[in-house]
């Protein structure tokens, strides 16, 4: 569910301007009363607001025990409200931590960098917890092991393409073999372990370039070793909440600032597929 925050104020400043505190509080019963197996909650917080703000946030979220809770720090992508400023790692990185002594305190756990679980709880919701993924719906990503895809931005069109018996996507990134175990192992470091049993498993022994880049990583104390998985340290959430978001503005963006103009100037000859 994204919620975003449970304070008009916040919601203003983000622009979230379609959503309001009351309505979050009664889909949010309503979700957690209807007996889904899993219910996830997506908070932003801002590093520029205070941080009680984004923890009162968590502690609403948790009032209602839904069984993971997801805290992203707000990103400044073109067309939105914070364009042109920047974000502040250390700073973000400082609230999640506050954030993860509050959870703990009411039976939650950190599971990734931005999540937060039910002690007990087995499952997981989340992309960076998912090795492939598909996106459906307009906007939505994809990652297979050897492509990266990302659907049209135009709800018209999506139609199109669907009716067109197509699929929807507007930009397919081909990955060879060691980019996509490169991606994929960051994105396993990001949620929390790197399994190197099954990186081979997947992609067969990884490349010199792979695996001098994870020893060198685990002699300087960004990683550290615990059996066949390489877990990240703090030193290393630090590293890769920094990559995270450089990569978010140098690919993330500019492939959604493009598709996102496309669909408003309707400038589409035809499928990439």
């Amino acid at each position: 569910m994204g919620i975003q925050s449970f304070d008009d104020s916040t919601l203003q400043k983000m622009g979230r301007k379609r959503q309001s505190a009351a309505l979050s509080r009664e889909a949010i019963e309503r979700v957690v009363l209807a007996g889904f197996d899993f219910v996830d909650v997506d908070l932003i917080f801002d590093f520029e607001l205070e941080s009680e703000r984004t923890a009162r946030d968590l502690e609403i979220a948790m009032d209602y025990g839904p069984h993971q809770i997801s805290v992203y720090p707000m990103m400044r992508f073109t067309g939105t409200a914070l364009a042109g400023t920047k974000n502040d790692p250390d700073r973000e990185l400082q609230i999640l931590e506050i954030l993860e002594e509050r959870a703990r305190k009411r039976g939650y756990s950190r599971d990734t960098l931005w999540t937060f679980k039910k002690h007990g709880e087995s499952k997981r919701y989340s992309s960076v917890s998912r090795e492939f993924f598909l996106g459906l719906g307009t906007s939505a990503s994809s990652f297979n092991g050897g492509q990266f895809t990302t659907n049209t931005f135009s709800l018209d069109e999506y139609y199109r393409y669907l009716d067109g018996g197509r699929i929807p996507v507007r930009r397919a990134i081909e990955m060879n073999t060691f980019q996509a175990s490169l991606y994929y192992s960051f994105w396993a470091l990001y949620g929390g372990s790197l399994d190197q049993e099954r990186l081979r498993s997947l992609f067969g022994e990884p490349d010199i370039r792979l695996s001098g880049l994870l020893e060198l990583a685990r002699k300087t104390g960004y990683l550290r070793q615990e059996r066949e998985k390489l877990v990240p340290t703090k030193k290393g959430y630090r590293e890769l909440h920094m990559i995270e978001e450089w990569l978010t503005y140098n690919f993330i963006d500019v492939i959604w600032t493009e598709l996102r103009e496309e669909a408003a100037n309707r400038a589409h000859p035809g499928s990439v597929w």
